[in-house]
């Protein structure tokens, strides 16, 4: 059993500690089950999971019991046929806790006969029953497993181990828990990479002891002393991309590396910029509104993936990919899927800083489109009022048209007394109606769309009838033209189509014309 805090490296222990070691011993052949948490893109059983790392049955056994998969099966079909003992290796094994219990049971059942069993009652009843085989082949038949597991899990899972007590006795007397490095193995874990010979992104360097005194203080937790990997990755990856390749450094020291804090908060910001860009605004919203709190200091948060998919537009790749940059990490969900949370709490300064800022960017955008629509609004408004100007100057027109064509009618004597009376009092109602349109020209913001509606429909209907009264006072124009009056109609059509002039204007011209007839 091996435990410790998420993120502390059991995965890296494990496939870059224990496994060229195991390859090296070949005594057992290291197998790496990811079982994987139970969701809708996982629905293989645990114990289909483990199968699928081991052979199909041996031919040996098939001669015995042609349709048994049992894992026992599986894992002697190995030996048989590589000569090793298999070693399961079940990484973040927390993750078997979100599967159901019937599929638990039979995963539970079969990993210890794999363990406590030299060959399965079935078997040996079916072996003792046959003479089919050789003495060598029973001897390898009978020849001792001896599979070995090995469980990483987080340490805040481990109780859920002592539900496993009925199987597995002792799940917990052989284990291990991995702690945060020690201020001597932080230093090793720095300076020994950095040395290492061979055909590496950059060529072997050193830092100098000033420079490892000010990286593992600022490194270092105040409560224990202790120092977390993901952050010596963080800072190395940096210096080494950063300082040492483009300036050919052998030697690093205390000029070359700047503030270490700085570094850090940097990080979150060049990890964000290397995504593509389409996925740089979303993986923000993610990390700087979700997974973390909101205010000054903020604290990390935990989000399971299908609520970051459905309010976030983050969907699993993105998701895997940030994990890969450790920004965020992931946890197993005891009722399936994963949660994810931010990697680090030294990279909450960074997010809340960066948070900061993305909504004053945010809020000055926002301030700006909102003027911009102000200002859209009143030039709309200015061009309706200016519209509605030139709808009023048209109707005034239209009203002075008609009032000279009635007084030149009425003047060649084409209406008698009465109609001359209707029309001076059609006149003070179109007089009327010209100051009636002139007051709704104040109304016009408000029932802008109504008054544009009833205004196009009167000058229409105003407009066809004094085109009317128009063309049949024309007609009658050109009769008396046919008279020999051409000069004087002439002059009086003039005189009316001077739309300022006033009826009293207007009979007062013709009478001058006329000599008061």
């Amino acid at each position: 059993m091996l435990h410790g805090k998420s993120g502390l490296g059991k995965s890296s222990l494990i496939n870059a500690g224990l496994l060229p070691q195991l390859e090296e011993d070949q005594r057992f052949k290291p197998l790496i089950v990811r079982l994987g948490a139970r969701s809708q893109d996982n629905l293989q059983s645990p114990l289909d999971k483990t199968k699928a790392v081991l052979p199909n049955a041996h031919p040996l056994l098939q001669r015995l019991l042609v349709e048994d998969d049992a894992l026992w099966a599986r894992a002697k079909a190995l030996q048989l046929a590589d000569d090793c003992s298999p070693l399961l290796i079940f990484d973040q094994f927390e993750e078997l806790f979100s599967y159901s219990k019937s599929e638990i049971q039979t995963f539970l059942q079969d990993l210890a006969e794999l363990l406590y069993t030299g060959m399965p009652l079935r078997y040996r009843r079916k072996l003792d029953r046959t003479n089919d085989f050789t003495d060598e082949e029973e001897d390898q038949l009978e020849e001792p497993l001896r599979a070995r597991i090995l469980i990483a899990i987080r340490s805040d899972r481990l109780h859920l181990l002592d539900r496993f007590k009925s199987y597995f006795p002792n799940v917990l007397r052989n284990s291990y828990e991995l702690q945060a490095l020690s201020r001597q193995a932080a230093r090793e874990a720095i300076i020994q990479p950095a040395a290492l010979e061979g055909n590496f992104y950059s060529a072997h360097n050193t830092y100098d002891e000033a420079v490892l005194d000010k990286l593992l203080s600022y490194l270092q937790d105040e409560e224990n002393g202790r120092v977390e990997g993901i952050l010596i990755q963080m800072l190395c990856e940096h210096y080494e991309k950063s300082v040492v390749v483009p300036q050919k450094l052998r030697q690093i020291t205390v000029n070359d590396i700047g503030e270490p804090g700085n570094v850090v908060r940097d990080y979150y910001q060049e990890k964000i910029a290397g995504l593509e860009t389409a996925e740089q605004a979303p993986a923000r919203k993610l990390i700087e509104e979700g997974l973390v709190s909101e205010g000054e200091q903020g604290m990390r948060l935990s989000l399971h993936e299908n609520t970051i998919e459905s309010q976030y537009q983050v969907n699993r790749d993105l998701l895997g990919h940030l994990v890969d940059q450790r920004l965020l990490r992931s946890e197993p969900f005891l009722r399936g899927g994963y949660t994810f949370e931010l990697s680090h709490d030294r990279l909450l300064p960074a997010v809340v800083q960066a948070r900061a800022e993305r909504l004053k960017v945010e809020e000055r955008a926002r301030q700006e489109a909102e003027a911009e629509r102000l200002r859209a609004e009143a030039e709309a408004e200015r061009q309706e009022k200016e519209k509605a100007r030139r709808q009023l100057r048209t109707v005034r027109v239209l009203l002075g048209l008609a009032v000279a064509a009635l007084v030149l009618a009425g003047y060649f004597g084409l209406r008698s007394q009465q109609q001359a009376k209707e029309l001076v009092d059609s006149n003070e109602k179109l007089e009327q109606s010209f100051a009636d349109l002139e007051a709704a020209n104040e109304e016009i913001r408000q029932q802008q769309a109504e008054v544009q509606k009833q205004l196009d429909a009167y000058i229409e209907a105003e407009r066809k009838r004094i085109n009317a009264e128009i063309d049949k006072r024309l007609d009658l124009a050109n009769t008396y033209q046919n008279l020999g009056q051409n000069d004087l109609v002439i002059v009086v059509l003039r005189e009316a189509l001077q739309f300022d002039c006033t009826r009293t204007d207007i009979r007062q011209r013709l009478e001058a014309l006329t000599g008061g007839k």
